[in-house]
């Protein structure tokens, strides 16, 4: 006898050749699950950074500049360099609020070294300053919300080529008026194209279940004749400590 499936649409139902109701049960819960998982970052995105703009470039030197200034006027090693690297809009320190969180690097120290700062800014008013010793990061995008506290985390992005060997990290942060909730690290992206001949490329794309315990997963891809092609599906991963001291500045 020919198993039936049930199809439900404008109230009526339809009995289809088809799937048995455990196939349909089984399916429905892998849909369900596809569903669940928001992509939040792509280690394949090959695309330029997009440069930053200019609009805050004046406030930023005005109003935040002096007061960073003032915080690495000891540290020997970090020779002035003020550039804004990215800005993003979102809701960071206040639900439903419009605000826009401005990256930006003060020096660098060496390579893949330096001392940044992030300004969140509402009503040409800062919110927020902090700075921080890392990395030279350069981008910074806002996250919707991933664990439902009504405010939109912040992704940060950097890399570097060393020995030929190139890598992509993201860390993920979440602001409030003093405290960074600190999510993790995590690879996004690595090839040694720089030091051998038939060199291997791999990218991460990260996913997060979302809730108030966010779940993080990672699907795995390698590069073939130029095409990538997925080679581990989405599993659940956990991001390194975030080991970086964030320093609130008051303004």
């Amino acid at each position: 006898m020919q198993n039936l499936k049930a199809v439900t649409g404008n109230n009526r139902k339809f009995l289809l050749p088809g799937l048995s109701i455990f196939s349909i049960m089984f399916l429905s819960s892998v849909l369900i699950k596809a569903q669940a998982l928001k992509p939040i970052h792509d280690g394949r995105d090959e695309s330029e950074t997009p440069a930053a703009s200019n609009k805050y470039e004046a406030f930023i030197k005005q109003n935040a500049l002096p007061k960073a200034r003032q915080h690495w006027k000891d540290n020997e090693a970090c020779n002035e360099e003020f550039s804004i690297v990215g800005e993003t809009n979102g809701s960071f320190t206040k639900a439903n609020s419009s605000q826009t969180a401005i990256l930006y690097r003060y020096c660098t120290r060496g390579h893949n070294f330096a001392n940044n700062g992030i300004v969140i800014v509402e009503n040409q008013k800062i919110v927020i300053h902090l700075v921080y010793e890392g990395a030279e990061d350069y981008s910074i995008a806002a996250l919707p919300d991933i664990n439902s506290n009504g405010l939109s985390e912040l992704i940060i992005e950097d890399g570097s080529t060393n020995q030929g060997y190139t890598v992509g990290v993201v860390n993920i942060i979440e602001l409030s008026s003093n405290k960074v909730k600190k999510f993790g690290i995590t690879d996004t992206y690595e090839d040694n194209c720089g030091a051998v001949e038939k060199c291997t490329s791999t990218a991460y794309r990260l996913l997060v279940k979302t809730g108030s315990v966010p779940v993080f997963y990672r699907e795995t891809y390698k590069k073939s004749r130029n095409k990538w092609v997925l080679s581990g599906k989405a599993k659940s991963t956990k991001l390194r400590e975030d080991e970086i001291v964030y320093d609130f500045i008051l303004n």
